[in-house]
């Protein structure tokens, strides 16, 4: 299969450089009120009270039945939640939520219309920014911070998106050409989606959508550190999660998988892996990856075929289940 070389150059920026990609289709909410901690810990898995302003966490929405219905990021600022999450989650989110006020004080906000978010990566990221805004970016997994960029008013992010490094860059909607244009003029590369594909399936990060649905529990997505604290006080669906935890037991997880393509053969969303007659998981995400020169994908798979070294049949030929995120 010949590699799809016209983005190559962007993968390198984003995995050996710094590349910036604009990625305000995501959606972005605020939580307000006096409640705001309190509510929003009783509706995921991560410990939100523990957050001190100018950190952050990742977390996964659940439902009475412990399934997910959300995989967010959040941030705290002194005077609200800040939430982001995939395109098209602002308002299912609200509505889930909205649904469990009684006497709370808290208010939701969809501010995806009104702001922008900018995704800058790769292992000189950090070092741009810091130059870009005039300050020393935080390096620790979702510390935060208030910066400005051509005089735009922006917020600064680490997030576990793209491997090795990546910051989401947030502002006012009339700021993005400003602020993307300094930073373009600071040496990032504008990058397009199908290298931002490639270093998120090689980095092992899952989307909301497409890798999870509201059917999956959160432990098969296997972010239990990341994203699932076990001794947090209770929250929506924490018995099945708690349940799960204690006997050690899902039926699937999310693993990588790369494939031996034949000709043009690209793994499609929903194309079954097999282990002889069986039908063991299905395809859930895959693109063209340059550090295997194979396609890689995320697939779920039945939890005795989902570790690395497994073979399995698909219909774009021999599969290997892999580790992620790919090593050097």
């Amino acid at each position: 299969m010949k590699t799809p070389l016209p983005w190559l150059g962007q993968y390198e920026a984003l995995t050996g450089g710094v590349g910036c990609v604009d990625v305000s289709a995501r959606s972005r909410l605020e939580l307000c009120g006096e409640d705001r901690v309190r509510f929003l810990n009783s509706f995921c898995t991560n410990d939100i009270q523990r957050l001190a302003a100018g950190n952050g966490c990742e977390a996964f929405v659940t439902s009475h039945q412990g399934k997910t219905v959300g995989h967010i990021f959040v941030w705290c600022t002194p005077n609200a939640l800040l939430l982001d999450a995939v395109a098209g989650q602002a308002a299912p989110l609200i509505v889930h939520f909205d649904r469990f006020v009684i006497s709370d004080d808290v208010t939701f906000h969809d501010r995806t219309d009104a702001t922008f978010e900018l995704l800058v990566a790769g292992p000189q990221a950090r070092e741009l920014l810091s130059h870009a805004t005039g300050t020393n970016v935080a390096e620790t997994m979702w510390n935060h911070q208030a910066a400005a960029i051509a005089g735009q008013d922006v917020r600064v992010c680490r997030v576990d998106f793209l491997r090795p490094d990546s910051h989401f860059v947030v502002g006012p909607l009339a700021g993005r050409d400003a602020v993307r244009d300094v930073l373009l003029a600071a040496g990032a590369v504008p990058c397009g989606a199908e290298a931002v594909e490639a270093v998120r399936l090689e980095s092992g990060i899952p989307l909301f959508g497409s890798d999870i649905t509201d059917e999956n529990l959160p432990q098969e997505i296997r972010r239990d550190p990341q994203a699932i604290s076990f001794t947090k006080g209770c929250y929506l669906g924490q018995e099945t999660v708690a349940r799960i935890d204690a006997m050690g037991h899902v039926n699937q997880f999310l693993a990588g998988v790369r494939f031996e393509a034949a000709g043009n053969a690209m793994p499609a969303a929903g194309a079954e892996l097999r282990s002889g007659d069986n039908v063991v998981g299905h395809v859930t995400s895959a693109a063209w990856s340059p550090r295997l020169k194979q396609p890689l994908g995320l697939a779920l798979i039945r939890r005795a075929f989902a570790s690395p070294d497994t073979r399995l049949d698909s219909p774009s030929g021999q599969a290997e289940v892999v580790s992620l995120p790919l090593g050097p």
